[in-house]
């Protein structure tokens, strides 16, 4: 399996300032090199849940459980810095 590693964030979430409104963090809490955040969410709010891996250049699928007294709807984005990010 991955090593994940999962970070949420209040929205929004900013690459260049990983810290600015980060809510919680884990690595391996839910063992097995898995990650587990346990935060109260507030209805209404949009959050950012970042997962990566722990090692560099890992891929592959992974599977994310929730739960809660509410439906939680997970979507897809790419962020917006604000800092210039150079290109190659």
């Amino acid at each position: 399996s991955i090593d994940t590693y999962g970070v949420l964030y209040n929205n929004p979430m900013d690459p260049s300032n990983s810290s600015g409104n980060m809510i919680a963090f884990n690595d391996d809490g839910a063992g097995a090199a898995q990650f587990k955040i346990t935060a109260p969410l507030d209805a209404g709010n949009t959050y950012v849940l970042v997962v990566t891996t722990f090692g560099d250049h890992i891929t592959g699928a992974y599977q994310l459980i929730t739960s809660g007294p509410s439906v939680l709807a997970l979507n897809s984005f790419t962020p917006v810095t604000s800092l210039t990010m150079p290109t190659t």
